[in-house]
């Protein structure tokens, strides 16, 4: 355009000649002199002027309009002018190598090469722009193929915030990986400040050298930091440590360490700079004693749910100088050496608003019971060693569980899947004390049972919220009571768990009744010799929420029966192997 000024200008004292007797020649050289100096918004209004004056489709005008608009980045009124160029003279070429271009610029290669078709039909030959026509649609040709050949790349089509939400669903390893999979994902996630909000170098991270962890700390925004978990060793660790600090990553909410060795002095540093802000701690196998977490949690008293796992308990705790804010609290040894009576009672005492409860190695009643009168707003008490995992979704559900402890008062899980020597007396007592309540009951550690534990379930007046129950080698429980227990809690149950139970026969499952009064899902009766094909049959037919059978070993259930199942819950309903069918 600029070379089209040039050939058309004329000299000085012609011009003032001509801007008086045409008004719109004076807004068209001042639109000219802005879009030589490049204020492209000026010369839109100047050639709007022009236009408006001139009271005619004036083609050159438009033209300098629409490359105004190109400019200055807007596109579609480019577009607009060109369509309009193009609608006053369809013989002339100057309309369509503009909307061709425009089309180009915005990657619609298509459209491009559909003007351009249109103009060589429609130009004469003589046109001195026609040969460039020709040319600029070879150009699109090749663009345009290039454009179907190449990958389609989401992130350059979706809206950021579909984006965003695609990569939430990332874990953060995956997210990782995808840094390295173009530059454009690599700098659409550096800058992304949910990249950062949960960083968790484990798993195969783990493997990453300190550099390149180092590196990836480099982008982070510590405001945005609400969770980190490490695995590693001591030294990779602490330097993790000094770069959380460095970082100022002070908004973290859940902070978790595995099987590395923590400088006491260097992690309390770190606990000082979240303060307030840290609610869930997990230390497991960090060499920090038993006895620090007296000053761990003076430093956070916000914490609500902490994770304790180490080989043995070292050190005596120190006295708190005010109730724990503490709900959720594990306490895992891999050693023989447990809590001691009077340590453990001086805890409980400090966290009234306690409500799951973990422990390991397992207890006697003594404990069992100090555990129940000591912790009023208990809802959870298990007896086992690995992590339950109370870090998943703690921002979102803390306010929730808590409103909704207070409002249901009573156990809701007791949960002992490894050996526990917890006597059928004090078993008794919690079961009566929480039976409107239990909603979860495992018991497949509990090897002093006897007979009084399942008569006492059977005869229950109701077990209105039990879903899950859990029982393994028991040779406490008779067909009698088991039919008992399941007959009470059908509606609501879910899960049975039923390995390895001599008494688990066809009449056990034949309590479970119509489809249309259970609720049943999950059934495991692997182990068990007296259920036969004919049970198993009649179990399916009735059932109808059962969704995964388990029948491991169960010698007396023929393969037709077994086949019978899998059609009415499908080949990834039942799981079945035996030493001679598989």
């Amino acid at each position: 355009m600029q070379k089209r000024i040039i050939s058309t200008s004329k000299p000085t004292s012609q011009v003032k000649r001509q801007t008086k007797n045409y008004p719109w020649m004076e807004a068209f050289e001042q639109g000219k002199k802005a879009f030589a100096e490049t204020q492209y918004k000026d010369a839109i209004h100047h050639f709007s002027s022009a236009i408006t004056l001139n009271n005619s489709n004036n083609i050159t005008l438009i033209d300098c309009r629409a490359a105004a608009y190109e400019k200055d980045g807007n596109l579609v009124k480019g577009l607009e002018d060109a369509m309009t160029m193009i609608k006053t003279s369809p013989t002339q070429s100057k309309g369509y190598l503009r909307a061709g271009k425009l089309f180009s610029l915005q990657e619609r290669y298509a459209k491009a090469l559909a003007i351009y078709n249109r103009a060589l039909n429609k130009v004469d030959e003589s046109d001195p722009r026609f040969k460039q026509l020709s040319e600029m649609k070879k150009t699109v040709v090749q663009q345009y193929k290039k454009q179907k050949q190449a990958p389609i790349d989401f992130i350059h089509i979706l809206p950021f915030d579909m984006v965003a939400h695609i990569f939430e669903l990332l874990s953060f390893e995956r997210r990782i990986q995808c840094m390295a999979v173009s530059r454009s994902w690599r700098t659409m996630l550096k800058s992304w400040s949910g990249m950062w909000r949960e960083i968790d170098f484990s798993s195969t991270t783990q493997k990453a050298s300190t550099y390149a962890l180092k590196q990836y700390m480099s982008y982070v925004n510590g405001r945005y930091v609400r969770k980190f978990k490490m695995t590693g060793n001591r030294n990779r660790t602490n330097k993790m440590l000094q770069l959380l600090i460095d970082r100022d990553c002070h908004y973290i909410e859940c902070l978790a360490f595995i099987e590395c060795e923590l400088q006491l002095d260097l992690f309390l540093r770190t606990l000082r700079l979240m303060g307030r802000h840290l609610h869930y701690l997990q230390l497991t196998d960090t060499g920090i004693p038993f006895s620090a977490l007296s000053e761990i949690l003076k430093t956070c008293p916000t914490i609500t749910r902490l994770v304790y796992q180490d080989e043995a308990p070292t050190g005596d705790l120190h006295n708190f100088d005010q109730p724990l804010a503490l709900t959720h609290l594990e306490l895992s040894f891999t050693s023989t050496r447990v809590i001691d009576y009077s340590t453990l009672k001086d805890i409980l005492s400090y966290c009234p608003q306690l409500s799951h409860l973990s422990l390991y190695p397992s207890y006697g009643d003594p404990i069992f019971s100090l555990v129940c009168q000591s912790c009023p707003q208990l809802t959870s008490l298990r007896f086992q060693q690995y992590h339950v995992g109370w870090d998943e979704d703690i921002i979102a559900t803390r306010l929730s569980l808590l409103s909704k402890n207070q409002l249901q008062c009573g156990i809701s899980e007791l949960v002992f899947p490894t050996f526990c020597e917890i006597s059928d007396d004090a078993l008794i007592s919690v079961i009566e004390a929480n039976y409107k309540t239990l909603k979860t009951l495992d018991i497949r550690g509990c090897v002093r049972l006897t007979t009084r534990t399942t008569n006492q379930l059977s005869i229950m007046e109701t077990l209105p919220q039990l879903r899950e129950i859990y029982l393994e080698n028991s040779a406490g429980f008779s067909e009698q009571s088991l039919c008992g227990i399941i007959d009470k809690a059908k509606e609501s149950l879910e899960v049975v768990y039923l390995q390895s139970v001599i008494s688990a026969s066809n009449a056990v499952l034949s309590a479970f009744g119509n489809g249309e009064k259970t609720a049943l899902k999950k059934l495991n009766i692997s182990n068990c010799p007296k259920v036969t094909g004919a049970g198993l049959r009649q179990l399916v037919d009735n059932v109808k929420s059962l969704q995964l059978l388990v029948l491991n070993n169960c010698n007396n259930i023929n393969q037709d029966a077994v086949n019978y199942a899998r059609d009415k819950l499908g080949r990834h309903g039942v799981e079945c192997r035996y030493a001679t069918y598989k």
